[in-house]
């Protein structure tokens, strides 16, 4: 559901496969579905809660303003997603294609446990360096 008022996004973008061409497709993605996207850097780490540990994950957070209240949201960060490929039957092999998940809705906070992950940490800390985060 949209309104009038902006709110201030944060969502964190990780694949696990093709990480350049991957994260390449969703950030031209989320540029063309939200307005003035800024992102971080991309920070290569070591998968968490998965059996194959010598696959890297390669990470970046997005900052957005949208109209979208938080069900809308992320319903379009899963339909982003899914233009990028991942899949169910992707995912059961271990391979993310894409995975986006919003941290900051506003004040709000969402999956609490990737707030302290040192990826997290870094790279919310390099963009508050840049932007009124």
């Amino acid at each position: 559901m949209e309104n009038t008022h902006e709110h201030l996004i944060i969502a964190c973008v990780g694949t696990n496969i093709n990480h350049q061409s991957n994260i390449a497709k969703a950030r031209e993605i989320l540029d063309s579905t939200f307005a003035d996207c800024r992102f971080s850097r991309v920070m290569l780490t070591l998968p968490i809660g998965m059996d194959n540990t010598n696959v890297r994950f390669a990470n970046m957070l997005v900052v957005f303003n949208s109209t979208l209240d938080t069900e809308g949201i992320v319903s379009k960060l899963k339909q982003i997603e899914r233009q990028c490929g991942d899949t169910r039957m992707a995912r059961s092999r271990g391979e993310v294609v894409m995975d986006i998940d919003l941290l900051r809705y506003d004040d709000e906070r969402f999956h609490l446990s990737d707030w302290q992950r040192h990826y997290v940490k870094t790279l919310m800390g390099e963009m508050l360096q840049l932007t009124n985060v």
